[in-house]
């Protein structure tokens, strides 16, 4: 993303450890003007946009009979995110929540 990127990268990112690895925070270090990083709060879910779309695709999985083998689990997984690429509104809505708009 850095070598791609014109201007700037505002990177928030949740508290998981490999975030907080003295090789990624050395590596962001040498590159502070072309990249920082943003944490979240410990323990937010509500304040990541990546927590509306795992409740999204476990409603919508929910509601399948359930997987028997990987490959099940795979096909259904790979169908709910090729459903969600033709709804952008979708998308957008999880960026839209008053704990998300910072993202939007």
């Amino acid at each position: 993303m850095v070598r791609s990127a014109r201007r700037k990268l505002f990177l928030i990112v949740d508290n998981l450890k490999v975030h907080k690895a003295g090789k990624v925070q050395a590596w962001v270090a040498a590159h502070r003007e072309r990249i920082e990083l943003f944490f979240l709060p410990a323990y937010a879910p509500d304040h990541n946009p990546d927590e509306f779309l795992h409740n999204d695709l476990k409603q919508s999985l929910g509601r399948r009979p359930a997987a028997t083998e990987g490959d099940g689990l795979k096909r259904s997984l790979r169908g709910y995110l090729r459903r969600l690429q033709r709804q952008p509104e979708r998308v957008r809505a999880f960026f839209h929540a008053p704990t998300t708009r910072y993202a939007a």
